[in-house]
């Protein structure tokens, strides 16, 4: 049964004016505006293949359903992005500052194997899609602090809606004067594969995926076909601490493996039609049907139990998992966010 990220409409927060482009960071390097904020990376503009373009990445592509084709992006404009998933301890400032509720039904992926084999706190809900043979559960009650087990404050936060993320986004907006907002798939890839054009960033060897990312390795607590012939050096059976693993070249941690990323576009097949100037696709041509009243959502990244971490991995991933989301307040404990920010230049967020 395939696994429909949640519908959703891009919300713009109302925030006071932007820095003026004097003010802008140089690229690539790092800044934090308050002290419990995500740590920023800024992206200078540039040019980028997105999608699978090589032969290689067209190979690894058609073992799983990794989106399709390619498009030549031009991004003309600075923005920032996260250098980590958004952890636990970042939204839970938002959290005790608001009192914002966030507690609800959430889907688990559980251990297969290993000293936490099936084990979560919470009630079971009642729910088809439950696959406790398979690991996969829905709680009634789950929040990002016990995502069915409890997280560290450095772990990513899972369990979190669209909605959930919104509500925070504006509360930072509100905090900052930035606006803050979700990265379009384009700027995600962009600053994920750091000006390479290999595979991956870290090259075309699958073997090294390692060390720089939380997956279904050699070694892994869950029964998902292996990504890579290796191990990492770190025994998770659920996220690890962000920053755990090495960077890419730009500098940024965990843009394959660990959680699955939100992003602001709809779900495709393909890159048909797809925007060259940095700004999301929201044109669904997914073939199932979308949720009522919106889009079905994508993300990137991979994610600690699966067995996908191409740049587009997400399809490959969550089309091999069990379950339905059919709102934007649906919830998992393998999914986050990295959020991003425009610094300067005609950027899509801006009119």
């Amino acid at each position: 049964m395939k696994l429909l990220l949640a519908s959703f409409l891009f919300v713009a927060v109302a925030v006071p004016a932007i820095p003026a482009a004097a003010d802008t960071p140089a690229p690539l390097s790092t800044f934090q505006d308050c002290e419990h904020c995500p740590t920023m990376i800024v992206v200078p503009p540039g040019s980028f293949v997105q999608g699978v373009a090589s032969k290689k990445e067209i190979a690894i592509a058609r073992q799983g359903n990794e989106l399709r084709g390619s498009v030549k992006v031009t991004i003309g404009y600075t923005y920032a992005i996260g250098q980590y998933e958004l952890t636990v301890a970042e939204f839970g400032a938002f959290v005790d500052d608001t009192r914002y509720d966030v507690s609800g039904p959430c889907l688990l992926r559980l251990p297969d194997s290993g000293p936490h084999k099936g084990k979560y706190v919470g009630d079971i809900l009642d729910n088809p899609d439950n696959m406790p043979e398979y690991g996969v559960l829905w709680v009634k009650q789950a929040d990002f602090r016990t995502p069915g087990n409890p997280a560290a404050d450095d772990q990513p936060a899972t369990c979190i809606s669209r909605t959930d993320i919104e509500a925070y986004l504006a509360w930072l907006g509100k905090k900052t004067g930035r606006a803050y907002r979700f990265p379009s798939n384009a700027e995600w890839e962009y600053a994920a594969r750091a000006g390479t054009s290999t595979v991956w960033f870290w090259g075309d060897d699958p073997g090294k995926a390692c060390d720089y990312a939380n997956f279904a390795d050699r070694k892994s607590y869950y029964s998902a076909s292996m990504a890579a012939p290796c191990a990492d050096k770190i025994k998770s059976d659920t996220t690890a601490p962000v920053g755990s693993y090495k960077p890419n070249p730009w500098g940024l941690y965990d843009t394959a493996g660990n959680a699955l990323e939100l992003v602001a576009d709809c779900l495709h097949n393909t890159y048909d039609g797809a925007p060259t100037d940095g700004s999301p696709f929201m044109t669904d041509d997914n073939t199932s049907p979308a949720p009522a009243g919106g889009k079905e959502c994508s993300a990137e990244g991979g994610s600690f139990f699966g067995r996908g971490f191409q740049y587009d991995g997400v399809v490959n991933t969550l089309a091999s998992f069990a379950g339905t989301f059919a709102s934007r307040d649906d919830r998992s404990n393998f999914v986050g966010v990295r959020v991003a920010v425009t610094l300067d230049g005609p950027a899509w967020d801006r009119d």
